[in-house]
């Protein structure tokens, strides 16, 4: 009897040791998605501030219309560096790239990129991550891109990145 009462008691302890594991793990999963809300509620935010800004460069003319436009490109990839991320900490960069041939060459990106990039940076299509987005026509997020085959690092980058977020962007005129 007193064996049986403190088989029970254990049991109860341990029901209690899982419940308390199990609560743990939601507050987590619970804290992550506040922080998933938030990025996405800030980014909307600044979504709705480049839409606007957008209608106004439409209706201007000449040299301001495409000064205005390339701050507004270099406001959004610096924006989206900082809203478009797979978790929350770390260092990110945003890029776009442009499609010359069989490569993409490098057109503007987020602070972080080294200066010799605009216009000499390539990365082959049938050889890179991007170029796999690209071919699929799919995007991507990648959080260890050491595990990715179609990654490979550059030796020129000092600042080692694990996580990427590749978009096809070609259907959007």
């Amino acid at each position: 009897m007193i064996a049986n009462s403190g088989r029970r008691s254990l049991d109860k302890e341990n029901k209690i040791l899982d419940i308390t594991t199990e609560n743990k793990k939601t507050i987590l999963e619970i804290q992550n998605l506040k922080g998933v809300c938030t990025q996405y509620s800030g980014s909307m935010g600044y979504l709705k501030q480049a839409c606007d800004e957008y209608i106004e460069i439409k209706s201007e003319t000449g040299n301001s219309k495409i000064a205005k436009a390339q701050s507004l490109l270099n406001k959004c990839i610096n924006s989206m560096s900082s809203n478009l991320k797979s978790h929350s900490s770390g260092d990110f960069r945003c890029a776009i790239w442009i499609k010359q041939g069989s490569v993409f060459k490098f057109r503007t990106g987020s602070i972080g990129f080294p200066d010799q990039y605009y216009g000499n940076r390539e990365l082959e299509i049938d050889k890179s991550t991007a170029g796999r987005c690209y071919r699929k026509e799919i995007d991507l997020v990648i959080d260890d891109v050491s595990q990715d085959d179609d990654w490979s690092p550059n030796e020129d980058v000092k600042k080692i990145y694990n996580a990427m977020v590749c978009i096809y962007l070609e259907g959007f005129g």
